[in-house]
């Protein structure tokens, strides 16, 4: 961020007696901020069928309906719908045939297809060429991510930028 444009995010903001409620204001004046002095492209992906990988993995939809990475796998074809309303842009993520979308748990944050209530938009953020994150949309401080364990179940955690486990390649399936 630029010197200056802290002060004028939360300018009486002693960093000493932050709790996590004035965090939360400032990033969602952050958000704002950046949104509102956003004037590029909004969308930064088009909508219509692709397929994902991250650390080289295949992400796929397991026969329990968990959105996994997976080394072995043949990738998921997923329907990514874009809704853009002005300086916001989100997305629906469906399976192919558009019956299931992407949801995550609120207990242990994994994530999954699910065809119960109504979908989760998510907001997809070109890092560069075809790579992005993905977050519950707008505004998140949480991120789609593949941890280096085992199980190779797709999770919500705190973004990190520059984080490889967070970085979705995205390409038309």
């Amino acid at each position: 961020m630029e010197a200056g444009r802290e002060a004028f995010i939360a300018p009486n903001l002693d960093k000493r007696t932050v709790s996590s409620e004035d965090t939360l204001k400032v990033n969602i004046l952050r958000f704002i901020f950046i949104m509102s002095s956003n004037t590029s492209n909004v969308c930064q992906l088009g909508e219509g069928y692709f397929s994902m990988k991250v650390n080289g993995e295949s992400v796929v939809v397991n026969s329990g309906n968990d959105v996994m990475a997976d080394k072995s796998g043949k990738p998921t074809r997923f329907y990514i719908k874009k809704f853009e309303s002005g300086d916001v842009c989100t997305y629906v993520i469906y399976d192919a045939d558009k019956s299931k979308y992407a949801e995550y748990h609120d207990q242990g944050w994994t994530i999954y297809m699910t065809d119960s209530g109504a979908p989760r938009n998510w907001t997809i953020t070109l890092v560069k060429d075809s790579i992005y994150t993905i977050q519950p949309g707008p505004p998140s401080i949480m991120a789609w991510a593949a941890p280096y364990d085992k199980s190779g179940q797709i999770v919500l955690i705190q973004k990190q930028t520059g984080s490889p486990e967070q970085e979705f390649t995205i390409t038309p399936a």
